[in-house]
């Protein structure tokens, strides 16, 4: 760690931040809240917000000032307010357009992040435009009946249910909330109705609709009419006579459907929605009198800026969303007679993601192939062919001794095997190998991206990247990106006026192969398998700070504590322009300390304390150490014990 990068990014002859907005695509995936400031540093603000730009890389010393640590969560409260405000405008602006009847409800999908200060934000927000809260379970909907105001948004209750998670829904609609249980299947009727007649409730209920069309990506198997969750139009048709049968049809009230997250096409919205509005349609016409279309998740989020149809992207914006929404459902009832619904969305992700930044530092780095190696002539044959092969790259076809570099590895690889070759030679040969590579890709690196040899050695780049040791988990901050290769935009926060000259990928504390980040948003939105970083200079002590963008929905309730690394310090901020730096820190949330994650896996702190201080008081009794020592030992373990769990 620490080695001098010798990676390298084609040099420019010069450099600005302009240049580092390209490279790093921030106008695409950062507009229309990050950019870089003329000093090179990112920088954060909300158009619609009075006050001027923060400046990240003074955020974080200020907060350390305050006693937080890296590696640092940082949320924008005001992100949030304004992705509620931009939803709910592009509805109304829809709804006007179309000369639609109904109003636009929306409800925040509490699993998306359930954090308290991040409900509570949309919950207080969200209060002028009517959001509610969506919930997928017992605990998520106790957060949703303690949050919400009565009468300020719907409670939407999803997932299974038993009797309790009924009674739970039912006591909070006997409070005044208006909560409207979903039936998920068949069963699920025969329980909410029993409850409901105990408790002498009329429920108002819902079904999920098991639609044809679904999405593509990460998603698109767990949705369709093999979907765990819905019905199929045999069993809501079951329903509907059950319900008739009761009288009681009049509960009946709202139309859901979920066609997958991070939907990247507009084109698979209007298809889900006009096949949902003609089950509408038809349940109208059996006579139920459904309120509400609910049109699930799905508003995706361009994580990679480059405003198309790949899944880490999004080819549409807000307004064309809520356009297509409104006029297909508007075309489809009006066309059979039947009034417009109230529509519904529960669009979490793209709420909730840009709030949230994570930071880093890196610790160090390490390089492969820079030091050129020398041979003795008594070394093994396999040695002296590769010293040989190294000596004559380039020749006239780079894929050629490209091809010849490996099968020469691998022959010594055999050799090294069937006890053939030394352990020194061994040694040779790898360092040669590198050698060779770094040859070959110094002349990959000068020829055009569209030239044969560079297309056919592409696999090179991340062979020869740097490695770049972030202090954070990948498992525990980012496990989308490890679980199903989520792209999160990430850079360095500062140095952005000066120009990048290591190709880098990151990798994380923890004990493990798949702790690392080796896809990156490139130029115009393209993922490239490395990060181009800036060399690291040991002499200054300066800090070199990593931001992790866009991670604002599902990493902080999935990450998992791999190599028992816990939850980082968390940094709420609010723009307020009474204070003179333009921000005010509106919540701290202080990460696992070591007692802390002992504890999620039943170790106790305090007797493991005791433990060591007996192991103390038995070398002293031995005359291993002394008493100062003794002592120093205990008072120093439970000082680990209360420190963080990332490296400092």
């Amino acid at each position: 760690m620490g080695n001098r990068a010798s990676t390298t990014v084609t040099s420019q002859s010069a450099w600005g931040i302009d240049d580092s907005r390209a490279l790093y695509n921030v106008s695409g995936w950062g507009h229309p809240y990050f950019q870089v400031s003329q000093q090179g540093h990112v920088e954060v603000a909300v158009p619609q917000q009075s006050g001027r730009p923060l400046d990240v890389p003074q955020l974080v010393r200020d907060l350390q000032a305050q006693g937080l640590q890296l590696p640092l969560l940082v949320h924008f409260d005001d992100i949030v307010v304004d992705r509620q405000r931009q939803l709910f405008e592009a509805f109304q602006t829809a709804i006007s357009a179309c000369d639609y009847p109904q109003p636009y409800r929306a409800v925040y999908p509490v699993k998306v992040n359930q954090q308290r200060h991040i409900v509570e934000t949309v919950a207080e927000f969200g209060r002028r435009y009517g959001f509610g809260l969506e919930a997928g379970s017992k605990p998520e909907l106790a957060i949703a009946l303690s949050t919400l105001q009565p009468g300020q948004g719907e409670i939407v209750c999803n997932g299974y249910k038993d009797r309790s998670y009924v009674h739970l829904a039912l006591m909070a609609q006997q409070l005044g909330h208006r909560v409207i249980i979903v039936l998920e299947n068949p069963r699920e009727l025969a329980i909410v109705l029993s409850v409901a007649d105990e408790m002498q409730v009329w429920p108002l209920l819902g079904v999920r609709a098991k639609l044809w069309e679904r999405s593509s990506g990460h998603w698109s198997q767990s949705v369709g009419v093999r979907a765990k969750f819905g019905l199929s139009t045999a069993a809501m048709l079951q329903v509907v006579d059950r319900l008739r049968e009761k009288d009681l049809l009049d509960c009946l009230q709202l139309l859901h459907y979920h066609i997958g997250s991070q939907v990247a096409t507009v084109e698979t919205h209007a298809r889900a929605v006009r096949e949902a509005a003609q089950i509408f349609v038809r349940l109208a016409q059996e006579g139920a009198p459904v309120t509400y279309l609910d049109v699930g998740g799905g508003l995706s989020v361009d994580y990679d800026g480059s405003h198309s149809a790949v899944h880490s992207s999004c080819e549409y914006n807000l307004s064309d969303y809520a356009n297509t929404i409104v006029s297909t459902v508007q075309q489809v009832c009006c066309s059979q007679g039947v009034a417009s619904p109230v529509l519904m969305s529960e669009s979490g992700r793209a709420t909730i993601s840009h709030q949230s930044v994570l930071i880093f530092d890196v610790l160090g780095t390490h390089a492969v192939g820079a030091e050129r190696v020398e041979v003795e002539t008594e070394a093994a044959p396999v040695v002296q062919q590769m010293l040989g092969l190294r000596d004559r790259i380039p020749s006239d076809s780079l894929l050629s001794d490209f091809r010849q570099v490996n099968e020469l590895k691998q022959e010594a690889l055999q050799q090294f095997s069937s006890g053939e070759l030394s352990l020194s030679d061994r040694s040779l040969v790898e360092q040669l190998y590198w050698n060779c590579c770094q040859r070959l890709w110094t002349q990959v690196q000068e020829l055009p991206p569209e030239n044969p040899e560079a297309i056919g050695l592409r696999e090179l780049e991340p062979l020869m990247a740097t490695m770049y040791y972030g202090n954070f988990s990948v498992f525990q901050s980012l496990p989308d990106s490890w679980a199903i290769d989520q792209i999160f935009p990430v850079m360095p926060i500062h140095r952005l006026d000066e120009q990048p000259t290591v190709s880098a990928t990151l990798v994380d504390l923890t004990c493990d192969s798949d702790g690392n980040l080796d896809r990156f948003v490139g130029r115009d939105g393209h993922i490239s398998s490395v990060l181009p970083l800036h060399t690291l200079d040991a002499a200054d002590g300066e800090p070199y700070w990593i931001g992790v963008f866009l991670t604002g929905a599902y990493q902080e309730i999935l990450g998992d504590l791999h190599n028992l690394f816990g939850d980082t310090d968390v940094a709420h901020i609010r723009w307020d322009d009474s204070e003179e730096t333009g921000y005010r820190v509106n919540r701290i949330e202080l990460g696992d300390r070591l007692s802390d994650v002992l504890g999620y896996v039943h170790f106790n702190a305090e007797h493991a304390s005791r433990r060591v201080q007996c192991l103390a008081d038995l070398a002293l009794a031995e005359g291993k150490i002394s008493v100062s020592t003794a002592e120093e030992i205990a008072d120093s373990f439970w000082a680990h014990l209360q420190s963080t769990t990332y490296l400092r």
